[in-house]
Order: C-alpha cells, then structure tokens, then sequence
C-alpha cells in the first residue's frame, strides 16, 4: 500500500470556525520520493500548514494530511 491508495481529501476549507480562511498556499519545501514530488505548504494568511504529493505519472496532486495543521 503506498500513500496514493488513500482516499483522496478536499482541499476547501473545513466549514468550521478554526478553518474560516480562505487558504492561499505557499511552498515552504518540497523533495521528490519514490512516489512523486512532496510539498510542504504554508498558507500566507493564517499560517496553517500541509502537505500534498505530486505523483509522477502526472496525475492531480494529492492532500497527504487530513486535515489542516493549524499553526503553532
């Protein structure tokens, strides 16, 4: 099992009071795997983090968190 056979998540904000904003990500870093191209993205208005992969066969990117980290 590799990290593309889960299901793929939404990348709009939850409706929750915590994830009211609306997300503008920025690439902090990113490094290829075997799998693909990982990101690690911070959004510029909040500071909530995630990660997305880019798988290599061109496909979507794929959210790899579930959820948005909020920031510290």
């Amino acid at each position: 099992m590799t990290i593309l056979d889960a299901p793929p998540q939404s990348s709009e904000p939850s409706p929750n009071a915590l994830d009211a904003c609306r997300h503008t990500w920025a690439t902090e870093s990113a490094h290829t795997t075997s799998e693909g191209s990982l990101r690690y993205l911070r959004c510029t208005a909040c500071g909530s983090r995630r990660m997305e992969l880019r798988p290599h066969d061109d496909a979507p990117a794929v959210p790899v968190t579930r959820q948005d980290i909020p920031p510290r």
